[in-house]
């Protein structure tokens, strides 16, 4: 069985850095599965921290306007190295949301997401700014509202009598269609 790596190098918007690879075959995985985790948890790694390279490279330009791009990579890595080599050690994969199984719930879930993602903004923020955890939270506690929960439930009942009539009317059409 091959030897994962501790570490591999990833770029980040052309800045490059080293991220771990902390997960290896075990009792509970095989070599596939570590890969694929590893690979999940890179990426995950490289999208969270890509604002973070984004607003650092701005700042560098504003400060250095005529830098060249190899310049303003190599100023954002050694500006970051440390902050990135902190959220890679501290990463940890969220935990999802339970998923509702019936169709109130399941509705209700997605008002709450819509809901939470209009507040953030109206606060200047964006769901990317808070923790999966946090997310999944406040998704949860909005969806328990009864308010949510009642609108939820006018949607679910307007669709089922809208399909109702869809359906009526198909049949009716069928049968009238139908030779004699």
């Amino acid at each position: 069985m091959p030897t994962l790596p501790a570490s591999r190098p990833m770029t980040i918007q052309g800045v490059q850095f080293t991220v771990k690879w902390p997960y290896a075959a075990g009792h509970t995985v095989n070599s596939a599965e570590a890969e694929a985790l590893n690979m999940a948890r890179a990426e995950n790694v490289r999208n969270n921290f890509a604002k973070r390279v984004k607003a650092t490279r701005q700042e560098i330009l504003a400060e250095q306007p005529t830098a060249g791009e190899a310049t303003i990579a190599q100023l954002a890595q050694k500006r970051l190295q440390d902050e990135f080599n902190t959220y890679d050690a501290e990463y940890e994969f969220g935990v999802l949301s339970p998923r509702a199984v019936d169709p109130i719930g399941r509705e209700a879930q997605r008002i709450a997401v819509i809901v939470i993602a209009q507040q953030l903004n109206s606060q200047g923020k964006h769901v990317e700014d808070i923790s999966r955890d946090q997310h999944a939270a406040l998704v949860a506690a909005a969806a328990a509202l009864p308010a949510v929960r009642a609108e939820a439930e006018r949607r679910v009942n307007a669709m089922a009598a809208v399909a109702e009539q869809a359906l009526d009317d198909i049949i009716t059409q069928g049968e009238g269609n139908s030779p004699a």
